[in-house]
């Protein structure tokens, strides 16, 4: 039996092992520390759980032991320089003309730095178990509307005494930053027109936050006592140890030190940040009584009501701006939120704390003029916001035009050239810009992606270099996914030489900067970008092996040997250290997930990281679908991230299809994969996470097969088949849906091309999708069926982005796969849906796969007639979802009246998705089946053939809610359908029907008891 001591050593190493996993989730989003990266990566070696075991024994060990341990992690901090701003050092003054020019600049100035602090992996674990046992009660207190660096509300169970075991800590900073200032614009634009007042936004910055709070101990224990009074020795010593990493660090930049501040980098400050202006928040909030007051970290908006007889207007009429400004600075003042002293603005009680003047935006709108400023500030972050909604379109904007990431300054009209004062890079455009070229790479053609490469090339001078270090692992990334090793080459030698003295003055502003630096003790601005590089580096090429990269290395790697002097970078760069660190970063799953198809443990299963003789590009579906490899790689509990429903689900189907299986996953057999996959990511918490809102419906029971996928093939009859229902759980239920069906053209060579193993472009494809899915966002659709053979399978990790993004979902054909086996080459056609799952807690795309059951006669004859197999499938499948019950099939399989009528009473809407040009057919087929069924019908054909279109089971004159052939162009069509209204008729007894006319009366046999069931959302016994 435990004795209590040893519980609470127990109870500790359980939580260090969440605390360093939520310390690699947080450090896995954050691009500017990857030196933090490496070092975790490191970490990873053999014995990782003994490691984090030997923390939680320290921790609750001996004095000397705790101490031991304490100065160990506080001899291992060191000081890292980053440029923060970098110019030519020949800014225009106001006296001389204006000079713009394309052209690069040689010597460049590091004119402001941001410093970082580097420390052991244990004492980043520590200070994350810090948060986990103390900071999170910090966090608790803090106002409502401080929206940096804020925790997940579910970190912690309360009843369990535990932390979760997910990653995740604190909440996305970008979502974060748009709560902060969405909600002041709202505010402000609330108040004017709706309660038609007078506001004024005031908007402060304080200079150099992190680095002016002041702490001594005695101040540092006042601000956190009231957290640990209660609090275990073990409690006091981690909040004793993030006192002291902060002071240690601090005596870098004055070895005399009374006052500790907040090192960058250690997450305890970001909680501490945000605590040690409370005070100041409350003070705000109660003095000056703002209808808005939020703060995201050092910025801050206050948006209050200006009564008409306010000496703000007072000093508007009689001095103009200058007079409201100094009215407002004035009650600013007497309210004691600003001080003044030598023509300094600071925080009121926090004089170290200094605003920056240069940073002051007062807004002053008036009731009775014209909104139009404020609504052109919110459409214009409403514009900027609206890009990410959409699919990223390679053509035409993405191919030729870069202008959008230069930015110009006008001091007079657009339309005069002279007008323009100032043109430079923006630094959120261009790394907006990369991402989305980097998104969609794979999927254009080569020549856009070289022409891209190019203008990097000549974007990227050392001014850009330096100002945008942060990208520079984007831009590997790109290289490599675009196997375009010697540019990534390349572009290395390019950054190594903006290190160089004659290219980069580090010395001329920094006396200025750091008056009291010691710079012996801290790391130089070219070795910490040198560390930064080898980070990035690392991690980049990680998801690529073989003998070309190798080559690549070896010569990268003795440029960069090459270019430094500092003993520990030259240790990084011997090559079997590094090659042992690109390893380590799969095995750790630090390697950029969002570059690979599939999840990253199939990935090791099939190709092996250190390989250098066999070529391995983790990125790309095709090189997967070729890979023989088949390792044991044992379970792994320490992920950087979740891993999603989709991402499970379409790597077990492409293990279907990698394996030749007669017959993919079953969809049930999915759905239990989605369920018990995901509950890995929990650990000992319950692997039912999935279970209330992914439900297999057990409605056709009598039908089902006991052995939910079949690998030895037979001869089956339509009895044989596999009927399913499939119930995704939320709250988000409609009465009336709206169905985009897409009219697009489809080459019929491509089919051909699939099965002679012939590249082709399909960039074309790419953006006719895109172009598609942007137009159902934009009309705001339910649903979005697109034909069959349509959507090339690669690019479905895209769509399903925004499937759960918009509620929205997606039926579509995929391209025909073929896929070699060492007896007969065998061909799928598959058809995908994908489903919309959103809860309180996450959101998710729940996808399900189709192997096509009867292939056409000519489809099935061409496959035959090359010497290959034709994959047919065995099953069916009903969804319900958003409480719309639907049954997709594909193409040929509506002939068969047998199947196309198992869902009579079930199916709300029946959905067709083909290739087909029998449309006179089908069409009678489409016809019959909404009145036989009595139920809406959606198909969509290729425009060529046409007839895509909705269909209700109506009188003929009426029944096409929408159909549509031909056009050389890409489009949608959007038809709305009434289930509610379909329900409550079919209900209705005969003379009800007949008095009410909205449809045709029902079939015999059509069940009421169902639609009742239906309507009342009881079927489940819900």
């Amino acid at each position: 039996m435990n004795t209590d001591k040893e519980m609470v050593a127990i109870n500790y190493i359980e939580e260090v092992k969440r605390a360093y996993r939520k310390l690699k989730g947080t450090v896995y989003l954050d691009k500017t520390v990857p030196f933090l990266r490496n070092r975790i990566v490191s970490f990873e070696g053999k014995g990782l759980d003994s490691r984090l075991e030997a923390i939680g024994k320290k921790l609750n060990g001996s004095n000397k032991v705790w101490e031991d341990f304490i100065d160990e992690i506080l001899s291992s901090i060191k000081v890292l320089t980053f440029p923060k701003l970098v110019t030519t050092g020949e800014e225009k003054r106001n006296d001389e003309p204006i000079f713009i020019t394309n052209k690069p600049v040689g010597t460049v100035f590091i004119e402001k730095y941001n410093n970082y602090i580097d420390m052991s992996v244990e004492g980043h674990i520590l200070g994350v178990l810090w948060i986990l046992t103390i900071g999170y009660k910090i966090d608790n207190e803090l106002i409502e509307t401080c929206y940096g660096n804020r925790l997940y509300e579910n970190l912690k169970k309360e009843k369990e005494c535990r932390t979760t075991s997910s990653p995740n800590l604190m909440k996305p900073y970008f979502q974060q930053y748009e709560s902060w200032r969405d909600e002041g614009l709202k505010m402000a634009e609330d108040c004017l027109k709706e309660h038609n007042k007078n506001i004024i936004i005031t908007m402060l910055d304080l200079s150099k936050y992190y680095y002016s709070v002041e702490l001594d101990f005695k101040s540092y224990k006042k601000l956190t006592e009231r957290f640990t009074e209660d609090g275990s020795k073990c409690e006091q010593r981690l909040n004793e140890f993030v006192f002291r990493v902060f002071y240690r660090y601090s005596c870098f930049f004055n070895l005399e030190a009374k006052y500790a501040f907040l090192p960058i980098g250690f997450l305890p400050s970001n909680i501490i940040a945000n605590y040690y202006l409370n005070d100041f928040d409350q003070n705000v909030i109660t003095n000056l009584n703002p209808m808005y007051y939020g703060r995201y970290v050092d910025d801050i908006i206050i948006v209050s009501q200006v009564d008409k007889k306010s000496e703000l207007l007072e000093g508007l009429d009689k001095n103009g701006i200058s007079g409201i400004i100094e009215k407002t600075i004035e009650t600013l003042h007497n309210k004691k939120i600003i001080a003044m002293e030598n023509n300094k603005y600071y925080l009121t009680n926090y004089k170290k704390l200094e605003v920056q003047q240069e940073k002051f935006r007062f807004f002053y709108f008036d009731k009775a003029g014209s909104m139009g400023i404020l609504d052109k500030i919110r459409k214009d972050i409403a514009n900027n916001t609206s890009e990410f909604n959409f699919l990223p379109i390679e053509a035409g904007s993405l191919e030729k035009d870069y202008s959008n990431i230069f930015k110009l300054e006008r001091d007079d009209s657009v339309n005069k050239i002279r007008g323009i004062s100032k043109a430079q890079i923006g630094k959120y455009e261009l790394s907006k810009t990369i991402a989305k070229h980097l998104s969609i790479c794979k999927f254009v053609d080569g020549s856009g992606n070289i022409k891209f490469m190019e203008e990097l090339d000549k974007i990227f001078d050392n001014q850009t270099i330096l100002n945008n270090y942060t990208l520079w692992e984007s831009v590997f990334n790109y290289y490599i996914v675009n196997n375009q090793f010697d540019r990534l080459k390349e572009f290395v030698y390019k950054i190594i030489d903006s290190f160089s003295s004659k290219n980069m003055d580090e010395t001329t502003y920094k006396i200025k900067e750091y008056a009291s630096l010691k710079n012996q003790d801290i790391w130089s601005v070219k070795d910490s970008l040198f560390l930064f590089l080898v980070a990035c580096l690392a991690r980049a090429t990680s998801i690529v092996w073989g003998k070309k990269i190798k080559a690549i290395l070896e010569d990268i790697l003795q440029e960069l040997g090459n270019s430094t002097t500092n003993n520990e970078i030259i240790n990084l760069l011997t090559f079997d250290n590094f090659q042992n660190k690109r390893r380590l970063y799969v095995h750790s799953r630090m390697v950029n997930k969002y570059l690979i198809p599939i999840t990253i443990e199939e990935c090791m299963t099939v190709y092996k990281p250190n390989d250098d003789e066999n070529e391995a590009k983790m990125y790309s579906i095709d090189e997967y679908l070729k890979a023989k490899g088949d390792n044991n790689i044992g379970s792994y509990k320490y992920s950087p991230f979740i891993v999603k429903p989709f991402e499970i689900a379409f790597t077990d189907i492409l293990k279907s299809i990698k394996k030749g299986e007669d017959e993919i996953e079953s969809n049930e057999s999915i759905s239990d994969s989605m369920i018990k996959e995901y509950g890995k990511n929990f650990w000992d918490e319950s692997c039912l996470a999935l279970n209330k809102y992914i439900v297999n419906i057990e409605i056709f029971k009598k039908n089902k097969r006991k052995n939910k996928r079949k690998n030895k093939r037979k001869n089956k009859s339509d009895n044989d088949r596999n009927i399913s229902a499939i119930k995704i759980c939320s709250d988000n239920k409609k009465s009336k849906f709206r169905i985009a069906v897409a009219n697009v053209q489809i080459d019929k060579n491509e089919f051909e091309n699939v099965l002679l193993d012939k590249k082709y472009d399909k960039s074309k494809r790419y953006n006719e999708i895109a172009y598609i899915v942007n137009e159902a966002i934009k009309h705001e659709a339910d649903m979005l069926i697109m034909p069959e053979s349509y959507v090339p399978i690669e690019y479905l990790p895209q769509i399903q982005q925004k499937v759960v993004a918009h509620n929205m979902i997606i039926v579509c054909g995929l391209d025909h796969i073929k896929i070699n086996t060492s007896k007969k080459s065998k061909v799928y056609n598959l058809m995908v849906t994908l489903l919309p799952l959103k809860t309180d807690d996450f959101s998710y795309t729940i996808p399900y796969f189709h192997q096509k059951v009867h292939f056409s006669p000519s489809e099935k004859g061409i496959i035959e007639d090359y010497g290959f197999e034709a994959m047919e499938g065995n099953e069916y499948t009903l969804f319900v979802c958003s409480d719309l019950w639907f049954v997709p099939y594909c193409c040929f399989e509506l002939t068969s009246i047998k199947e196309r009528s198992i869902f009579q009473s079930y199916a709300d809407l029946v959905v067709g998705v083909e290739w087909n040009k029998d449309t006179k057919y089908f069409g009678n087929i489409v016809e019959s089946l909404s009145r036989d069924l009595h139920c809406y019908c959606a198909q969509a054909n290729t425009s060529e053939y046409g007839d895509s279109r909705i269909t209700q089971p109506t009188s003929s004159s009426i029944s096409n809610i929408v159909q549509v052939k031909g056009g050389l162009n890409p489009t949608i069509l959007v038809g709305e359908i009434d289930v509610k209204a379909l329900r409550e008729y079919q209900y209705m007894g005969i003379w009800g029907q007949d008095k009410n006319k909205k449809f045709k009366p029902t079939p015999p046999n059509l069940d009421k008891e169902i639609v009742f069931r239906k309507m009342h959302g009881n079927y489940f016994n819900e």
